[in-house]
């Protein structure tokens, strides 16, 4: 198999700087100096606009979640003529730039919104993840296929290395859950197919935040 070269990099290549620091509203380095975010945005791929969220937010998932992709919700099937058929779109590796420092995701936890039949589930998977250079923690939502918004994978939000992460992953998950409540009458997810950083207990508890009394309110029909 022919070597294929890859352009190597320290952390992140200009056109990616140029989205994350536009992203956070930041100076970008010098690398990045004078590309245009949206200019970037193109030759990374990304056009389509997405609903709800912005296509910045999900270039900069895709940024982040590089290094754990293959380790996220993806819905897939088989075919009746037997061929396999999967709804996330993985980045060929040999496009993937070389990359000196790998970013290190941690999994919050993963919830359901609902499910639509048998085997047929709404997964969205929290993670977060440390920035070097930016030194800001990015917490990011992934779905198992872009039906929803567009893509499968969007950054939610940011906080700083002052912010405790249970705290600052907190606000960032319960805002977008809001927006979402608010924005569509987003009912409270079902259940947790999986937790990480963040317990059963602290998932719950968030969900209370957004959605309060909605447990308290069914078990009193039941008794």
């Amino acid at each position: 198999m022919p070597y294929v070269r890859r352009n190597t990099v320290d952390l992140f290549t200009a056109d990616e700087h140029a989205v994350l620091a536009h992203w956070l509203g930041v100076r970008p380095p010098k690398v990045a100096k004078g590309i245009e975010p949206d200019e970037a945005i193109a030759r990374m791929g990304f056009e389509t606009e997405p609903h709800h969220y912005r296509l910045v937010d999900a270039v900069v998932a895709s940024i982040v979640l590089e290094n754990v992709e293959k380790r996220l919700p993806a819905w897939s099937a088989l075919r009746a003529d037997g061929s396999f058929v999967c709804a996330r779109k993985y980045r060929d590796d040999e496009k993937v730039p070389n990359r000196k420092v790998l970013l290190q995701s941690r999994r919050l936890f993963v919830i359901n919104w609902a499910d639509s039949g048998p085997g047929f589930s709404w997964p969205v998977a929290y993670h977060v993840t440390w920035l070097p250079h930016y030194d800001r923690f990015v917490v990011t939502a992934s779905a198992d296929c872009p039906d929803g918004f567009g893509y499968c994978d969007f950054a939610l939000g940011a906080f700083g290395r002052d912010t405790p992460i249970k705290e600052g992953a907190r606000r960032v998950v319960c805002d977008d859950w809001h927006d979402q409540w608010s924005g569509w009458e987003q009912q409270r997810w079902a259940y947790l197919f999986n937790t990480g950083l963040i317990s059963h207990e602290e998932a719950a508890a968030w969900a209370e935040e957004v959605w309060p009394n909605e447990l308290g309110e069914e078990d009193d029909d039941v008794a």
